[in-house]
């Protein structure tokens, strides 16, 4: 990434140009994804918010990091949503954003006309956006082409809670999100991140399942020996209340 060094880890602002677009395709071979916060405007690309700059190698995207709370859809991000109505062929999703997003009943994987999932109110799962344009209605999906053992669906049980968007994208930058790594050594439990500030875990019971999620939440402004810290006194005061409970 020879030629973005200087330009990764700086905070611009609305309308600043970082980059022209001549010289990012010729770094990033023309596959470009644009992700939140940046836009092409004609030769060069352009800032929409204010944030930090961020580069990813594979596949290869930019986009501006920033803290902000309100979720605005992109295709093919995935994101957690709750059922609130069913009608038809298709259920209407909660995903966070100004209006209901698409599901049909059918884009599960195994899924067909006789033999579908079926979901009810309040129910969660773990989907894909395949439209989001701010004329039309999201539509998301729980099945990838060409993917076996795909993570998208329904998810039982478990505990779904929210957090800033910016914690999402620390969280999805597995294997390497610390506080991800250092729970995983003491906990069993599985987690789905959602791009759209939503978090869902699963874990033995209720106490590892609430200070997993506490420590979530704790982490998003540590730094990796305050995260370490605090994931240890965590799993002492689990190990001291299981004793007690004997």
């Amino acid at each position: 990434m020879e030629g973005l060094e200087a330009l990764t880890g700086r905070i611009y602002l609305p309308g600043d140009v970082i980059i022209t677009m001549d010289k990012l395709a010729l770094i990033s071979d023309g596959n470009i994804k644009f992700g939140p916060g940046l836009r092409p405007d004609g030769k060069e690309v352009l800032a929409y918010k204010a944030g930090v700059f961020r580069v990813k190698e594979k596949p290869f995207s930019v986009w501006i990091d920033t803290n902000q709370k309100r979720y605005v859809a992109g295709r093919n991000d995935t994101v957690i949503g709750m059922i609130i109505s069913r009608g038809g062929e298709s259920y209407k999703v909660d995903i966070g954003t100004s209006q209901p997003a698409n599901l049909i009943n059918t884009d599960f994987e195994g899924a067909t006309k006789r033999h579908k999932p079926n979901l009810k109110m309040n129910d969660i799962v773990f989907a894909k956006l395949t439209i989001a344009n701010k004329d039309m209605e999201p539509e998301i999906t729980c099945k990838e082409e060409n993917v076996k053992q795909s993570p998208l669906g329904e998810l039982k049980e478990g505990y779904m809670f929210n957090v800033s968007l910016g914690l999402c994208r620390q969280l999805l930058k597995m294997p390497e999100s610390k506080v991800l790594s250092l729970l995983g050594k003491h906990f069993k439990f599985e987690i789905a991140v959602g791009m759209n500030g939503r978090v869902w875990i699963n874990s033995k019971g209720i106490i590892d399942t609430i200070a997993i999620a506490n420590a979530i939440v704790s982490s998003e402004f540590m730094d990796d020996e305050q995260i370490s810290f605090m994931v240890k006194q965590l799993v002492d005061s689990i190990a001291g209340f299981d004793q007690n409970d004997d």
